[in-house]
């Protein structure tokens, strides 16, 4: 049993690596019902919270790990047996992220008091073209006859929040 931790354990240390599909093994790899998994669910995070490009997407991940390991143990256990367990977990994975990313959208919207398909739209820019276009946003600002300062405010708050929805949500 000890031997099997301290693998685990040199295995996040070696790994430079930390990508989805790394992320989604360990989860993969997980027993709900084991001794340490406490142990073994925190160090998943850590080890996203020590990476730089992962950092972000942490609480994403423990949220995902709460959601369908944690509350759903025997199901999830039921299809860890299976041969394509990983690839059932990353469509799971796909669909809460993309949920989730909804929400913060929606989120935002409301927040602004703008449509969210604003939003979609600037996403889905910055997705084809890898790049902010804040003019996007202006245009549906100027729409709402703020004035220039309140104009100005608001554009500089959506795209810290639209920065962070991509930090959170898009996975190279």
């Amino acid at each position: 049993e000890r031997l099997e931790d301290v693998d685990f354990c040199l295995e996040l240390l070696h790994s430079d690596i930390i990508n989805v599909a790394y992320i989604l093994e360990l989860i993969a790899n997980l027993n709900p019902y084991s001794n340490d998994y406490a142990e073994r669910r925190k160090s998943i995070i850590d080890t996203m919270i020590k990476d730089a490009e992962m950092r972000n997407k942490a609480k994403l991940i423990d949220g995902f790990i709460q959601k369908n390991v944690d509350e759903d143990k025997e199901n999830f256990m039921l299809q860890r047996q299976k041969a394509d367990g990983t690839s059932e977990l990353e469509e799971r994975l796909n669909r809460y992220i993309s949920l989730e990313r909804e929400k913060a959208v929606n989120s935002l919207a409301q927040d602004e008091g703008l449509s969210s398909d604003v939003f979609d739209h600037y996403l889905k820019e910055y997705d084809y073209l890898q790049k902010e276009q804040p003019e996007i946003i202006q245009k549906a600002l100027k729409e709402k006859h703020l004035g220039l300062i309140k104009t100005r405010k608001a554009l500089t708050r959506i795209m810290d929040r639209l920065r962070n929805i991509i930090r959170t949500f898009n996975w190279d």
